[in-house]
């Protein structure tokens, strides 16, 4: 559908169109999410919109394309609620001060706009990375596998330390890929099988050397876990919010291929068709954030997998062909999810306040920051 369509349809999507929210968005400058930012602000230009990129010059850069995409009439009104900030997910301390900024942000704006509430309605976890064919790791600052810690750990840290933050019937949305469908939840990498000793410098999680897809596909698998086990963290906090996942499908014109000198090389000959056909545009994966976001349905149940069940290409309608499935076991089990949790926060140095207490000596410790 076009940019009018959707607008319509997602305006029908949602009973209290007028509310305006606050909206976090990861990887604001390129892609889905800037695709998806656009058209929150045209809904509302009163919405307030975080726009989280690596430096501010890409936020500012994000900005200042949302306000292009507006009609004159909601230019000045939405350049008061754009709030771009720095958010380098290859560094955790600008991770963390990103928090801290993020915070400090909300509550002036509320102070100008009294918000109802002076948290987060929706906080989409966006930002990504893919690698390209044959690549070899590299790693951070902070001595993770970039994939890892931009796909993953930089996120599950955003997510953990804006919890206590999340607006009463807020939603935490992750973007994912049905690639991680292919793997099961292994930490074989992480844990020392022998000493049981968390350690850093590994090439894939599961222990294997690195491969760009696989990689990205387990960093993707990391993501549906921590949506799975924040939504039961979220329950057992008492905040009344939920967390979802969903892929927004196979999108050959995103910015996440940038490492790429051709996104549709490593699909081989004989299957190029195919995938071709079912192959996603920006503006259909932008929309589909936009309606995780927006729409009244999403918010109806947490810990779920939304995602094409038609492979119709940009036919697709969310809330019909889009819709949510459960987070397999298969792929994800309950032990797994909780393991990752654990592991997290001890390679990012962050509290694990929903497992204080309950550790296997045996196993590791959670390092208190």
């Amino acid at each position: 559908m076009d940019a009018t369509s959707l607008e319509r349809f997602l305006n029908a999507s949602r009973q209290d169109c007028n509310h305006a929210i606050t909206v976090v968005i990861t990887g604001a400058n390129s892609g889905i999410g800037l695709s998806a930012a656009k058209m929150l602000s045209k809904l509302n230009p009163k919405n307030r919109i975080v726009l989280a990129c690596r430096t501010l010059e890409k936020a500012e850069f994000a900005r200042d394309q949302i306000l292009e995409s507006l009609p004159d009439k909601d230019r000045l009104l939405a350049s008061l609620h754009l709030i771009p900030l720095v958010c380098d997910h290859c560094s955790l301390d600008s991770v963390k001060q990103f928090v801290v900024n993020l915070r400090r942000k909300l509550d002036e704006a509320n102070e100008a706009d009294r918000y109802p509430h002076t948290g987060i309605d929706a906080l989409c976890l966006n930002a990504g990375v893919i690698f390209a064919d044959g690549s070899s790791p590299t790693y951070t600052v902070d001595g993770f596998e970039t994939t890892f810690q931009t796909n993953h750990l930089a996120p599950f840290v955003i997510a953990k330390l804006t919890s206590n933050f999340i607006n009463p019937g807020g939603r935490v949305i992750f973007s994912t890929s049905g690639l991680h469908l292919r793997h099961r939840l292994d930490l074989k990498g992480i844990i020392d099988p022998v000493n049981k000793v968390v350690q850093k410098h590994f090439e894939m999680i599961n222990g294997n050397a690195f491969h760009y897809k696989d990689s990205y596909s387990l960093s993707k698998l990391c993501n549906v876990a921590t949506c799975a086990e924040l939504h039961e963290y979220l329950q057992q906090q008492g905040h009344n919010a939920l967390s979802l996942c969903f892929s927004p499908g196979l999108m050959l014109d995103s910015g996440l291929f940038r490492h790429q000198t051709s996104s549709i090389h490593p699909i081989p000959e004989a299957h190029r068709e195919a995938v071709m056909l079912k192959a996603k545009t920006v503006a259909w994966g932008g929309g589909a954030l936009a309606y995780m976001v927006w729409a009244d349905e999403p918010a109806q149940k947490g810990a779920v997998y939304w995602r094409d069940e038609s492979n119709q290409a940009c036919k697709a309608l969310y809330g019909n062909e889009f819709c949510p499935t459960p987070i397999s076991e298969e792929n994800v089990s309950v032990t797994g999810r909780k393991e990752l949790w654990r592991v997290s926060c001890e390679l990012a140095r962050i509290v694990d306040d929903n497992n204080a207490g309950k550790f296997n000596s045996e196993t590791y410790k959670c390092t208190v920051a």
